[in-house]
């Protein structure tokens, strides 16, 4: 009984460090014109973040709506891609 025990403690204590290592909140916000910036906040205010280019971000984009199961329309902009264009006016 003792090993079931402690299997079972180190379970619960598996679950509550994985609860505080838990996302609670996403901001993406702009961290240059081709670079975007997705932070995540824990349980205790830490914060996890990545750079992500515009390409990847769509990729990003389209994985979620692939794990909603429904699919995303994204519409080019005029600075959507215009970092692939090093001639394009800025």
């Amino acid at each position: 009984m003792k090993a079931i025990e402690q299997i079972q403690g180190k379970i619960i204590l598996a679950n509550q460090m994985a609860e505080l290592n838990r996302g609670r909140g996403v901001n993406i916000g702009m961290f240059s014109p081709n670079t975007i910036e997705v932070s995540i906040r824990t349980n205790k205010g830490r914060a996890v973040f990545a750079l992500v280019e515009k390409p990847d971000a769509v990729k990003l984009i389209h994985q979620i709506a692939a794990a909603l199961g429904c699919k995303a329309t994204i519409e080019k902009t005029d600075t959507l891609f215009e970092h692939f264009n090093p001639t394009a006016e800025r």
